[in-house]
């Protein structure tokens, strides 16, 4: 009896190893792809409406000095709220006019804002007019949308 219990636990701490080295080697994610995490979950956040949450994927870019490029807005800010909404109510607008998308190019450019890395976006429906930028910067640990060409 005594056997089969050290028996089970020396399996048990085997596949634990295994489990957190493989996700040590295979489950972090690249640059480009936590950004193009980051755009998706923004995009489902513009589609559904609810904007609320969208504040902490965009780069401040308001009037104070000290948080401009170095922060996300705050929605229960009412100014900060407007620039939220807005740049939202862009996004679902490309979402619905242009319909399916797809992230075609992904590139880094350095700036006096830090490290940018962008992803160009090309929608499906249109004309060809579809076809934007979206560029993100690390902010607190997170990357949030600075600049939409």
């Amino acid at each position: 009896m005594h056997k089969k219990l050290v028996f089970i636990v020396v399996i048990g701490v085997l596949i634990s190893l295994v489990f957190v080295s493989c996700n040590m080697m295979g489950g972090r994610l690249s640059k480009e792809e936590q950004v193009k995490k980051r755009l998706n979950e923004l995009f489902e956040i513009c589609k559904s409406g609810d904007f609320s949450k969208a504040d902490e994927y965009l780069v401040y870019r308001g009037k104070d000095k000290d948080r401009k490029w170095k922060d996300v807005y705050d929605y229960s800010n009412a100014n900060e709220r407007t620039r939220v909404d807005n740049t939202c109510r862009r996004i679902k607008r490309d979402l619905d006019v242009y319909g399916p998308y797809e992230i075609t190019k992904y590139t880094v450019k350095s700036e006096s804002e830090g490290e940018w890395n962008i992803l160009e976006v090309t929608f499906k429906d249109g004309d060809g007019s579809g076809k934007r930028l979206f560029a993100f910067l690390k902010i607190k640990g997170n990357w949030a949308l600075g600049d939409i060409d």
